[in-house]
């Protein structure tokens, strides 16, 4: 779904599957564009177990886990995954294609091209509707209609798509914990990236929902600083992250309005009880910001932005995104931003 720039070979045919071009490489899978005879010339995105790691059992329960996560969920806010399916040793994820970029990816570009952080109403119309697509599943129910207690534990700038219509999508369910995953880590590691996570699930103690929503408070903080909150990387931040020791948003950026301020720092809280109860909560608190501010956000022009900046975002962007510590604070809360 996200593009990668190098020039790697990749298969002609997986399956039925036609591959037109390799956007993104992980540690466990590749993501191919790719075409099916009955997709109706429509891309697909193909995510796919690695080679190197296919025989792995861990690996192959992680994949097939997220399958059947993915699966269950149909939301306008979360990538559609359409079918798993194995071909040979390979196990294959057929999703929905996000033709644009990734939430990490948008910020660099953004910053690279116009010299300035993403406008106020693009970040509350992002942030909002990803919102909305982590309350969807928080809330799903299986088949069966039993509650899948669905809680992301993944949630970045980089797995937040924003396509070139104005779209928002939330991805990679892959390290998501519900009642129809069992699988837990063998070698005890934590999953999900440490610059994200909230205090409760770098202490390896049990989540529920509000531990999303403390990551969509980074994610917010990011998008609004053009930093995240904890200096340094790795572990040496799990003091401070456990703690909430982060300089305030306004800190780093005087202009920031009290309310957004707020409702960051009610998300970041280290205590989980003292969060939104909700994401559906805590996305109609950005969208009453956005009308007190008089700010109105749009599709129409958040898809604007994205298609004048993916084209060479894709070409200059390394894979991964942006490192942590580029920012620019003169930009104005101001309704007058393209």
């Amino acid at each position: 779904m996200r593009h990668h720039s190098g020039a790697l070979s990749h298969p002609s045919q997986i399956g039925a599957y036609r591959i037109l071009e390799l956007i993104a490489r992980g540690g466990m899978a590749e993501i191919y564009r790719a075409r099916h005879p009955d997709s109706h010339d429509k891309d697909l995105a193909l995510k796919v177990i690695r080679a190197e790691v296919a025989g792995d059992p861990e690996v192959r329960d992680m994949f097939l886990s997220e399958a059947r996560v993915a699966l269950a969920l149909s939301h306008a806010n979360v990538v559609q995954t359409f079918e798993v399916s194995r071909h040979g040793d390979t196990i294959v994820l057929a999703m929905e294609h996000v033709d644009g970029l990734d939430v990490a990816r948008l910020l660099h570009a953004h910053r690279t091209q116009r010299g300035a952080p993403i406008p106020w109403r693009h970040v509350l119309l992002i942030v909002a509707d990803a919102l909305l697509g982590l309350d969807y599943a928080h809330r799903s129910r299986g088949p069966d209609g039993r509650h899948l207690a669905l809680v992301h534990r993944d949630v970045s700038a980089g797995n937040i798509l924003v396509s070139t219509g104005g779209d928002v999508k939330v991805a990679d369910f892959g390290v998501a914990l519900s009642n129809v995953r069992q699988h837990r880590s063998v070698d005890g590691m934590l999953k999900g990236k440490l610059a994200y996570m909230s205090p409760e699930q770098a202490r390896a103690e049990p989540l529920d929902p509000r531990t999303d929503l403390y990551s969509m408070g980074v994610v917010l903080y990011e998008l609004t600083t053009g930093k995240r909150p904890f200096a340094g990387s790795g572990p040496a931040i799990i003091p401070d992250l456990v703690t909430g020791r982060f300089p305030r948003p306004s800190e780093l950026r005087p202009d920031v309005p009290p309310g957004l301020e707020a409702i960051i720092l009610r998300a970041m809280a280290t205590q989980r009880v003292d969060r939104f109860d909700s994401a559906a909560q805590m996305s109609d608190a950005l969208r009453d910001l956005a009308f007190d501010e008089g700010i109105v956000p749009s599709h129409i022009h958040l898809g604007e932005l994205v298609a004048r900046l993916t084209k060479d975002a894709r070409a200059s962007i390394p894979p991964g995104g942006p490192g942590p510590d580029q920012t620019r604070r003169d930009t104005p809360f101001s309704k007058r931003e393209d």
